[in-house]
C-alpha cells in the first residue's frame, strides 16, 4: 500500500498544485520500478480505483490485473460542493458531513468517529484544495475500454454517488472483467465492508493467476 502524493504520510501538496493523472501514474510506475517488479496486481478504492484502472489502460506492460473498489469513471454530481465546505468550515466539518454516505448506515458511532478524527479529518487542507479542483473533471469512460487484463470492479447497491446500472454500463465492456455488487449503502466499500472486499480480492487474484 502506498500513500498518494499529498495524502497519508506523504508530503502535503500546495493548494495551487496542478493535479494530473499522468503525473500520478508516473509516481506509481516509479514505485513499481523501485520495488524491482515487472508486472503487478493493482488495487485501489474510490479515486484510487480510477487511478489503477487508468494505469491498466495506459501502461498495460506493468499491470497483471486490477481491482477497483467503487471507482468513479466520471465525477459524481455534488462533489464540487465539497471544496466550498472545506474552505469555509474546515476538513473535520466536511468529514462529518460526508461520513454517512462514505461508510453507510451500518457503520457504528466508534467507526465514524475514528474515520473523522484519525483518517479523513487528518488530510492536509492544501492537498484537498488542489485535489478537489481536479477530481470533479475526471472522465475516464473511454480509457477504461482499453483495459485487456483481468479486472474486478466492486460497487454497492445503494451508493449515493452512482447506481449499479451506471457501473455496469462501462464495466461490462471490459475484456476480462468481473463485477461484485455488495448489498450496502456506502460509497466507500473498501472502508465500510473491508472483510467482504478483501475476500473478494483474494479470490479474484487466485482466478486471475490462472488466466
Amino acid at each position: 500500500r502506498l500513500d498518494l502524493r499529498g495524502f497519508g504520510r506523504s508530503t502535503p501538496m500546495p493548494a495551487d498544485y496542478r493535479w494530473d493523472m499522468a503525473r500520478l501514474l508516473d509516481d506509481l510506475a516509479a514505485v513499481i520500478g523501485y520495488l524491482g517488479c515487472n508486472k503487478v496486481h493493482l488495487a485501489g478504492a474510490k479515486s484510487g480505483g480510477s487511478m489503477v484502472l487508468t494505469m491498466a489502460a495506459r501502461k498495460p506492460e506493468l499491470v497483471k490485473s486490477v481491482i477497483a473498489v467503487t471507482p468513479p469513471v466520471i465525477a459524481a454530481a455534488g462533489t464540487t460542493d465539497w471544496l466550498v465546505q472545506i474552505e469555509a468550515e474546515g476538513i473535520e466539518a466536511w468529514a462529518k458531513t460526508t461520513m454517512a454516505g462514505r461508510l453507510g448506515s451500518k457503520a457504528s458511532a466508534a467507526e465514524v468517529d475514528y474515520w473523522i478524527h484519525n483518517i479523513q479529518g487528518k488530510t492536509p487542507l492544501s492537498t484537498l484544495q488542489g485535489y478537489l479542483r481536479w477530481v470533479p473533471g475526471l472522465d475516464i469512460r473511454e480509457e477504461v475500454l482499453k483495459i485487456q487484463c483481468p479486472s474486478l470492479v466492486i460497487t454497492t447497491t445503494g451508493s449515493g454517488l452512482r447506481t449499479v446500472d451506471s457501473v455496469k454500463a462501462w464495466q461490462q465492456k471490459l475484456a476480462q472483467s468481473e463485477l461484485l455488487v455488495i448489498d450496502g449503502d456506502a460509497w466507500h466499500a473498501a472502508g465500510a465492508y473491508p472483510d467482504v472486499c478483501a475476500k473478494a480480492a483474494v479470490d479474484f487474484l487466485a482466478r486471475a493467476k490462472t488466466r
